[in-house]
């Protein structure tokens, strides 16, 4: 076999040319491995959103009468870096071959990859599932070192109707899908049209960044000007996709954009609405483009890799999925071995340990984070802040009786409701150590069923409140012994200005608005409230009850004690 490394101009010229693209549809349908994001209906969006970022690489394997019969589409980056097509945004990394002929192609490829720049820690996501890696040894005996990784990944075999019947007779499912239908009509839409994919990407971006950035600290769709670009590209080949959307009515519950043939569908980029977390759209999401797919006549839906525990409830079977490294450094590799094994030792078993859900868990890893990255800065000040937060925490709520007939408040009805798009704007919100941690704290708050006030201000959102309905845990277990909250009552707290503006009407606005839509007997609670405040509260017909101080000790139950107004116990 005959191994050419094709770039730039070149390369270009082969992904607009007819004739190279029908070899390569070609070669994507005798391939008997899974083959969708290495199929030209994937990698040609990708080359083409990533113009100027990237530099096409194409590693051709053709026979004696030229013919192609191998390929492996890469790019470089204008550092050097050389990745597959698609990046960290194609869900496996992979080649194209006739059966058999993997190490005929792939060790003679490599060795003459090894000579360019990009090459010496050379690390793939998963290979598809099916890929045949023997040809790996053969690498190791010319002197490359090889780092294989082997984890098995869920499939949910649709053919196999006792799932997704057992899933749909569940009761707790049930209540969520009966509780939006009383909503409105619920429907999966799947969506082919490129303009109307562009305006629903819109709404995926805000909802994968707001979450994105909570669990892992970045934001796929602001982060990347091109991303999204690139899922509009995609659906100039919309049977290559499965782009659906979960809808209550008009209002998007759910997305999901994935790769398929019809035949396999890859559980690729999803999205939920944040304020919807206690009723797990995302679930139902799941179930309704499995019933979908199965309709199509799809015959699995692979889950993909990952460790999230809700891909296992939905799993048929497994597969053993491997991740492969190259490097030319044995110190590199052996780091890379031992990084791999702490992760999948500590983080999951962990979590699993402290029963944190994931919202939780991302809270605490999102703040030690925030102070690795003063440590990384050396501002001492900062990180000696942080880690007293983390070490004690103390907090301090004014708690107020509401009026019987609430305050005209003008500024009460440019408060928006559940906007937390808002938030996204903030750069260092002053009520957090960043950003990324009062996402988090929203995204808790949302899963237990707390609605979001936002008050916008000249420069972005000036500062929030919660209602918490039915609010429960150790404050307002405290709160109710001590008969300032109803039981099954709600809990209206105004956090501090979120910036420099500190207008002395802004928790009153917010509150007027959060009462306004009270469905039970509410408390109010104004953190860290000052005096002004408190005093513009009590002429609104505001009655102080007290104060709820807390004092909470790494992390463990938090200890709330109440100072009546007058301060008799």
């Amino acid at each position: 076999m005959r191994i050419a490394l094709v770039g730039g101009a070149e390369a270009r010229a082969r992904c607009a040319d007819a004739g190279f693209l029908a070899a390569w549809r070609a070669l994507v349908a005798s391939d008997t491995k899974h083959a969708l994001v290495q199929a030209p209906e994937f990698v040609l969006p990708w080359y083409a959103a990533y113009a100027g970022a990237v530099e096409p690489l194409l590693v051709e394997g053709r026979a004696a009468d030229g013919e192609l019969v191998a390929l492996l589409p890469l790019a470089r980056r204008a550092d050097g870096a050389l990745v597959h097509a698609g990046a960290e945004q194609a869900e496996y990394h992979g080649w194209l071959t006739r059966a058999g002929r993997e190490g005929e192609f792939l060790v003679p490829a490599l060795e003459a990859l090894r000579t360019g720049p990009g090459f010496a820690a050379w690390r793939w996501r998963w290979a598809p599932p099916g890929a045949d890696t023997g040809w790996t040894a053969e690498l190791a005996a010319r002197g490359f070192t090889v780092v294989r990784e082997e984890r098995p990944a869920p499939v949910w075999e649709l053919a196999r109707g006792e799932r997704l019947a057992g899933l749909l007779e569940n009761r707790s499912t049930r209540a969520k899908f009966n509780r939006y239908r009383r909503r409105g009509e619920l429907v999966l839409e799947r969506v082919r049209d490129p303009a109307r994919t562009r305006e629903l990407l819109a709404v995926l971006a805000r909802q994968c960044d707001f979450r994105q950035e909570v669990v892992h600290g970045v934001r796929p769709f602001a982060d990347d000007a091109r991303k999204l670009e690139f899922f509009v590209a995609r659906q100039a080949f919309p049977e290559a996709n499965h782009f659906s959307v979960l809808r209550c009515g008009a209002e998007p519950l759910a997305f999901h954009f994935g790769a398929c043939d019809g035949r396999t569908c890859l559980y690729g980029l999803t999205s939920y609405a944040p304020h919807e977390s206690k009723h797990s759209p995302g679930t139902l999401l799941l179930i309704e483009l499995a019933r979908a797919l199965a309709a199509e006549g799809f015959r699995e839906l692979d889950l993909t890799p990952g460790s999230d525990p809700y891909k296992q409830r939905f799993a048929t079977g497994e597969r053993v999925l491997v991740r492969l490294a190259f490097f030319t450094e044995r110190g590199a590799a052996w780091r890379a071995r031992a990084g791999g094994r702490a992760r999948r030792a500590l983080v999951g078993p962990l979590a699993t340990e402290l029963g944190l859900r994931p919202e939780r868990l991302a809270r605490l890893q999102c703040g030690l984070r925030e102070a690795r990255g003063e440590l990384a800065r050396r501002r001492l000040g900062g990180l000696a802040r942080r880690a007293a937060g983390f070490v004690l925490e103390r907090r301090t709520l004014a708690c107020f009786a509401p009026p019987a007939v609430l305050p005209r408040e003008p500024r009460a009805e440019a408060v928006r409701v559940q906007a937390w798009e808002e938030l996204l704007a903030l750069d260092a919100p002053a009520s957090h150590p960043s950003r990324r941690v009062l996402l988090a704290e929203t995204l808790e708050r949302f899963t237990d069923g707390g609605v979001l006030y936002v008050l916008p201000g000249a420069r972005g959102p000036e500062r929030i409140a919660w209602r918490l309905p039915a609010a429960k845990g150790e404050l307002a277990e405290v709160l109710v012994r001590a008969g300032w909250l109803a039981p099954q009552g709600e809990l209206v707290r105004v956090l501090p200005p979120l910036g420099a503006e500190r207008a002395p009407d802004a928790a009153l606005a917010l509150l007027v608005r959060a009462l306004e839509q009270a469905e039970a007997p509410a408390l109010v609670a104004l953190e860290d409230g000052r005096t002004a405040e408190a005093a513009a509260l009590g002429a609104a017909g505001f009655r102080e009850l007290g104060r709820a101080r807390l004092q909470r000790v790494l992390r463990e139950r938090p200890s709330w004690q109440l100072e009546p107004a007058g301060g008799h116990a």
